[in-house]
């Protein structure tokens, strides 16, 4: 009931009386029970378990299927799962919502310029004993430019020329967000291991560095 002399039209339309301004963006986001909320820019986003990739704020459990559409199999022995020879060829192909699933062998680094969106990750993913023991474009393993909602997870990275993973090209007033680092074993690199630049909202866990700069 109004209360007299009161218009509901003084009642701002983006912040209606029964929604708190300060409520929890992540209140009751269980990520389907294999992730986590993390809020960014204001919104949840799902940071995913290992063998899981968002779609929403669920947390969808990864194909392993080369003819998906969704999924670029890279692999460096001729076979079924060799679409793509080079990880690099994969990532280029590569857009939001896409897993490139990285197969048994030994490659070069590549270098992932184009992301995903919230909600719709793109994930680079190692399936099995994955090692990257040659420089990518930039003398990185891993090297991500300016992109948000990446997940990396479970390759090891050898004697690289600069650093093992490398994030760069964002500024602070335009930080990236959702980036997954995990499960990364990350040796004997030329300087840093791991360099993380202007990165916000994001989750690095269960990696190991050993014998870098």
């Amino acid at each position: 009931q109004e209360e007299p002399g009161e218009d509901p039209s003084d009642v701002p339309a983006d912040n209606p009386v029964d929604v708190p301004p300060d409520a929890d963006p992540c209140a009751g986001v269980d990520c389907s029970g294999h992730g986590e909320c993390e809020v960014s820019g204001g919104s949840p986003v799902c940071l995913c378990d290992a063998g899981y990739h968002a779609e929403g704020l669920s947390c969808v459990e990864d194909p392993v299927d080369c003819g998906l559409a969704e999924v670029l199999c890279v692999d460096d022995t001729a076979g079924p799962t060799q679409e793509y020879p080079t990880i690099q060829a994969a990532v280029d192909e590569a857009g939001p919502g896409d897993i490139v699933l990285v197969f048994d062998g030994s490659y070069e680094g590549c270098q992932v310029s184009a992301g995903g969106e919230s909600g719709n990750s793109f994930v680079l993913r190692a399936h099995g004993e994955v090692t990257i023991d040659r420089d990518g474009p930039t003398g990185d393993g891993i090297r991500l430019e300016n992109v948000s909602f990446v997940t990396v997870e479970g390759f090891r990275i050898v004697g690289v020329t600069d650093r093992g993973i490398a994030h760069r090209g964002a500024t602070p007033e335009e930080p990236v967000h959702g980036l997954l680092i995990r499960g990364n074993a990350i040796e004997g690199s030329g300087t840093e291991g791991m360099y993380l630049s202007e990165v916000a909202d994001s989750l690095v866990e269960g990696n190991t560095i050993t014998g870098s700069g």
